[in-house]
């Protein structure tokens, strides 16, 4: 039974207030790990994760490669989400998506986004957003080449963004041009694995002329990443200890879209195998953890990748709100009542206790957002 054919105009407003309250929770200044990968550029002899620097170079050089010239535009990246985001969300014409939007901002996944401002997954999703922008005005092949091209921001594209975007695809097209226009942008990972690591004495040579012009401390485990194997990682950090943090998000994303098919199903009496690619899509950035440690980041893409479909499911038959469709919403949220997201570098979450937050609006402010970010 369909609730409404329409947004709501003052559902904007309540999201606009809504991000106020993850901003002041997970914010900070980027840290050295981030501002250290976006000196990483081609013309230094570096090709996994290059685009990024390899682009913004020019400005870096303009301003003496200041640490502020890097704050700011990772701060202007963080605002271009965050708009679209907004934008997204305030198009939602039922309560279940106003639902999924607010429990994704109001859930610590918000106040995580803002934690990992500078970091290459908030380009990551933005090529996402323009990617699926470009396939609801029925351009996927325009859509492919900016999917394609985000690999070489990150190649953890394959498992972050790409699944939902084959998720998208399949459900504007089907399944067949789905696979298609996924194709280019799997070769272009493929391409970017393939690529030679940057060699010893060239690092070297490079670290020399970065630590001579710029301002902040180096990162230099973060750059040293270009020439480490996967088998080389794997002695840094245990993957099972890694699966452990994880499978509780993916025993609550099963679930919650378990419930989401059964709803559609008992409704419309399809979509079981369009849930199950959504289930799929939903999951994929858990198995990043095979690659890397950050198991708290790989849940928070997956609850985002959660978020950003099932807001998309819902849109396609605007299911009145009911009790199988908020448990659905809810389920992949609730393990983090019991396993919060880690932050990075000692950082925590500001409380949010009444108390607390007139004291830290007083005193705190300008230390807790703008203080520089600990070497």
């Amino acid at each position: 039974m369909k609730e409404t054919t329409r947004s709501h105009p003052l559902f904007l407003g309540v999201l606009v207030a809504a991000l106020l309250v993850p901003a002041y929770i997970g914010f900070r200044l980027p840290n050295y790990w981030s501002t250290s990968l976006a000196l990483v550029n081609s013309n230094d002899g570096f090709y996994r994760r290059a685009a990024f620097g390899t682009v913004f170079k020019p400005l870096w050089a303009i301003f003496d490669f200041a640490y502020s010239t890097f704050a700011v535009t990772s701060v202007l990246l963080l605002l271009a989400l965050l708009a679209c985001i907004v934008v997204a969300a305030s198009k939602a014409t039922n309560d279940s998506q106003r639902l999924v939007a607010l429990l994704w901002i109001l859930a610590p996944t918000g106040a995580f986004l803002f934690h990992i401002v500078g970091y290459l997954d908030i380009l990551l999703y933005l090529a996402l957003f323009a990617a699926i922008l470009l396939v609801d005005r029925n351009h996927p092949w325009w859509a492919t080449a900016v999917m394609a091209s985000s690999a070489f921001i990150h190649e953890n594209m394959l498992l972050a963004t790409l699944p939902v975007f084959l998720y998208r695809v399949m459900a504007a097209y089907g399944p067949r041009k789905a696979f298609a226009t996924c194709l280019a942008p799997v070769a272009a990972v493929v391409a970017v694995v393939l690529m030679p690591q940057i060699e010893t004495a060239k690092r070297e040579i490079a670290l020399a002329k970065w630590d001579s012009a710029v301002e902040f401390p180096i990162r230099y485990d973060a750059i040293n990443l270009q020439a480490r194997s996967l088998s080389d990682a794997w002695q840094l950090y245990s993957v099972w200890d890694v699966s452990m943090w994880v499978i509780p998000i993916a025993v609550g994303i099963v679930i919650g879209w378990v419930l989401l098919i059964v709803d559609r199903n008992r409704v419309l009496g399809t979509g079981v195998a369009l849930g199950l690619v959504a289930m799929a899509a939903s999951l994929a950035p858990l198995a990043l953890g095979f690659l890397g440690w950050d198991a708290s980041r790989w849940n928070f893409l997956a609850l985002s990748n959660f978020a950003l479909i099932a807001f998309a499911w819902l849109n396609m038959y605007s299911q009145r709100l009911n009790l199988l469709v908020a448990v659905g919403c809810l389920m992949p949220f609730l393990p983090l009542f019991y396993q919060p997201l880690a932050y990075f570098d000692e950082v925590s979450p500001r409380a949010i206790a009444p108390q607390v937050v007139v004291q830290y609006l007083k005193a705190e402010v300008p230390e807790g957002f703008f203080s520089l970010p600990k070497a």
